[in-house]
């Protein structure tokens, strides 16, 4: 029967290898030292990769959320008449609707939307509806510690939606 030699060796080594003059069992003792050590230098940056993702994963929900929002105060607008002036049933129907749109976001002002305004202009048969509402970064010194100073806190996000009323 033929036993490849590798096989045999790994089999029959001795209890200690001997290489570069070091014992082996002493050499994957450092191993183990040395990957707890890889470990601590790079989970501060994966910690800080995370939590930029999860904040910018934030603020994107809530501009299509805001967008959503605007998109149906819109469509209301245009089912109305005349929702653009500012002391009309219509135009508070338009901003009932947006509100009630954002209601997830804007029940907890600890991680949602704060300062939520609603705007409706009538563009000579086009309803325009504007959402702008405060947005407050959870790490914003992450951003702004490497180099992306635009950042400011809280943010101001908007979403702008126009419908126009074709027929009738």
């Amino acid at each position: 029967m033929f036993v490849h030699p590798v096989v045999w060796w790994s089999k029959h080594r001795p209890a200690v290898c001997i290489v570069l003059g070091v014992p082996q069992y002493r050499a994957q003792r450092h191993a183990r030292g040395a990957a707890i050590i890889e470990l601590a230098l790079i989970l501060p940056f994966l910690l800080v990769v995370t939590l930029t993702v999860v904040d910018l994963s934030r603020a994107l929900y809530m501009k299509g959320m805001m967008t959503t929002a605007a998109r149906e105060g819109a469509r209301l607008a245009i089912e109305l008449g005349n929702p653009a002036n500012t002391p009309s049933a219509d135009n508070d129907s338009v901003t009932a609707r947006v509100n009630q749109n954002l209601q997830a976001v804007t029940s907890n002002a600890s991680y949602g939307l704060t300062g939520v305004n609603v705007a409706v202009t009538n563009l000579s048969g086009h309803y325009q509806v504007t959402v702008s509402g405060n947005f407050s970064w959870l790490y914003l010194g992450l951003f702004n510690y490497f180099g992306a100073g635009g950042f400011s806190n809280p943010q101001t996000l908007s979403a702008t939606s126009t419908m126009r009323r074709f027929g009738s």
